[in-house]
């Protein structure tokens, strides 16, 4: 499936350790330039969908949207343009202002992304390194609960980067997520090594298998109550490894707003440098497998991937 990629924002009011595109390097020398999508950019790409399909998704996402000074114009634009289907991706720190998510929705939004990263204070502050930021995000969902209870239209799910610093605090994520009814999804996303992620690797590193056990930890608890079971989606994991709770990456279209650049159409595969093993080339899988990025496999090898061969 085809989806559009608005690269809102290279700004973030998080200084997330995990981040892909923030490298505290960088940072520290000033390379940073800010940067918002403005209503004039947008209006120059949307016109380089021509011929796509308007019930594609597209997502407001990069650095954080919401601190874009525009997004309640750009995401009218999208939705001027025919779109039906617009997914704003979030730290959700700024989503604790009600009168702020009322008028995103009223705008055109119809799916909030949260990116959450821990069940407490603690974990989440520590892996976003902002004190506090968990009490705003605690809000925000609390303003989105609210707003769906009083028949506002929309979809919501978290997301959670697992790493070293909160794989422990997982299944007390899962059990505070899942029993939100509101919620319409809970996933969790391995490291994307780029930016901070590639800086912090050796702190940050956890294999796939451990994300894979402690999300089948969880769902055996489910069983073993008697309770109807939640599966999570584990974002860009090789489906040998956690066939059934992997959740593959698809194609999408990417605006890259950081680089003055026409429009490119990339697999996700491209766009973060993932590949196939040898030993994958006659699996079952492979033609829909994200495959495994180069510095996974020189920290920990290969020998949790176990192709099915054809």
């Amino acid at each position: 499936m085809n989806e559009i990629d608005l690269r809102t924002s290279a700004v973030c009011n998080n200084r997330c350790i995990f981040c892909m595109e923030r490298n505290d390097d960088l940072q520290k020398g000033g390379r940073n330039k800010k940067k918002f999508l403005t209503p004039k950019e947008l209006i120059g790409k949307i016109k380089n969908t021509r011929g796509l399909d308007r019930k594609i998704p597209v997502f407001f996402s990069s650095g954080e949207p919401t601190v874009n000074p525009y997004l309640l114009e750009l995401v009218k634009i999208v939705k001027n343009a025919g779109y039906e289907n617009i997914i704003l991706q979030s730290n959700v720190r700024r989503l604790s202002y009600i009168g702020f998510v009322r008028k995103l929705i009223e705008s055109g939004v119809r799916e909030f992304s949260l990116s959450v990263h821990g069940s407490n204070s603690q974990t989440h502050d520590g892996m976003t390194r902002v004190t506090g930021s968990f009490e705003q995000v605690w809000k925000g969902i609390i303003n989105l609960i609210f707003l769906k209870r009083k028949g506002f239209k929309f979809k919501m799910g978290v997301t959670c980067v697992v790493t070293g610093i909160n794989i422990g605090d997982l299944r007390n994520f899962f059990k505070k997520f899942f029993s939100i009814k509101e919620m319409d999804y809970v996933n969790v996303n391995t490291l994307i090594l780029r930016g901070n992620a590639l800086k912090y690797f050796d702190k940050l590193a956890v294999k796939y298998s451990d994300i894979v056990a402690q999300c089948r930890k969880f769902m055996a608890g489910q069983v073993n109550s008697g309770r109807t079971v939640s599966r999570p989606g584990i974002l860009g994991l090789p489906r040998c490894i956690g066939a059934g709770l992997e959740n593959p990456f698809s194609k999408i279209v990417v605006f890259d707003i950081g680089e003055n650049r026409p429009s490119e159409h990339l697999t996700q595969e491209e766009l973060f440098r993932y590949g196939k093993l040898i030993k994958c080339e006659n699996c079952v899988y492979s033609s829909d497998c994200v495959g495994v990025q180069k510095e996974y496999v020189e920290r920990f090898g290969d020998n949790e991937f176990r192709p099915k061969n054809k």
